[in-house]
């Protein structure tokens, strides 16, 4: 999972990725329990992910980006609990989830990868 840092620009980054990749942005901060929760599930989905490949139409990075470091995207993207999901094809928001659900996480992926 790459994380985003304060120099970083998530505008840059989407205009940057490739066609057929797609951008999950999570949304978190290190006092959030139900990020905590979610964090190594999201690493496992990566990484089972990572691991079917071949099988998928398009890759998705994860990119985790704290709040409480990054504040000046709260505004911006609308961000107004954690975690949130925004997931991403170049600068279009495919669609969003936000709470502690990794099925919901999964879905909104699953649901975008082979359009």
């Amino acid at each position: 999972m790459k994380i985003i840092e304060l120099s970083d620009d998530p505008n840059k980054i989407l205009e940057e990725t490739d066609d057929d990749i797609l951008s999950l942005f999570y949304f978190t901060a290190s006092w959030c329990g139900p990020c905590k929760r979610i964090y190594p599930l999201l690493l496992d989905l990566e990484n089972k992910m990572n691991e079917n490949k071949k099988d998928e139409k398009k890759d998705v990075i994860f990119y985790k980006i704290d709040i409480d470091e990054n504040e000046e995207y709260l505004e911006t993207l609308d961000i107004s609990s954690v975690p949130t999901f925004y997931l991403y094809e170049k600068k279009e928001l495919l669609g969003e989830t936000k709470g502690a659900d990794i099925k919901k996480v999964g879905e909104l992926i699953l649901n975008n990868i082979y359009k």
